[in-house]
């Protein structure tokens, strides 16, 4: 078993961010630090204004880069996303309807495959330094770890103070709402799902 999975983190209120995407809240909440337990999509309030929601998929429909982009014109929209079956993740900020910077990594094409695009911000180069610099001293490309897997993840949680695996932070433990869909927006999500090839 792995994580595979994908949130984003949104400069917005909790009620703004919920109307933009036709989210209504359930009764159903979980104080444990992790996101609910088989919810398509589970929201959190993160420091510093981020108000997250955590999808029960890698491929879910709100972490497509069209939708994506649009939603950063209410506020900054950090998206991540883990795929730990074939050891896939990335993150990148979204701003004012535009992609700001994105970092990706994929085993499949090697361990130090790091793709980069836009301007990350200035801790990403010294995170990469060291990261390599560990994964060359685990084996490198023969290692048994794929350490630079984490990078993603790390810088995402240094910007938002968040990431999937953990249940509490130095900040506290995260404390989840499970969200549904409108009408309206379940019937879109449903033709997205049959048409994912169109977002690509």
């Amino acid at each position: 078993m792995g994580f595979s999975n994908s949130w984003i983190a949104v400069k917005t209120s909790v009620t703004t961010l919920q109307e933009e995407l036709g989210l209504i809240e359930t009764f159903e909440s979980d104080d444990s630090g992790f996101p609910i337990q088989d919810a398509d999509i589970s929201r959190s309030v993160l420091p510093d204004g981020w108000v997250l929601l955590f999808f029960g998929r890698y491929d879910h429909p709100f972490s497509k880069p069209k939708l994506v982009k649009k939603l950063s014109t209410v506020g900054d929209v950090m998206l991540c996303k883990i795929e730990e079956h074939v050891m896939a993740s990335m993150v990148s900020l979204y701003s004012s309807g535009e992609l700001n910077w994105s970092i990706e990594h994929e085993a499949e094409r090697g361990i130090f495959d790091l793709i980069v695009s836009g301007s990350p911000p200035d801790s990403f180069h010294k995170l990469w330094e060291r990261i390599k610099a560990e994964q060359i001293q685990e084996g490198g490309e023969e290692a048994d770890v794929d350490l630079v897997f984490d990078l993603p993840i790390l810088l995402a949680q240094e910007i938002c103070g968040f990431r999937h695996d953990y249940f509490k932070f130095v900040w506290g433990k995260p404390s989840f709402c499970k969200l549904v869909a409108n009408a309206a927006q379940d019937a879109s999500i449903e033709k997205s799902k049959k048409s994912w090839w169109r977002f690509w």
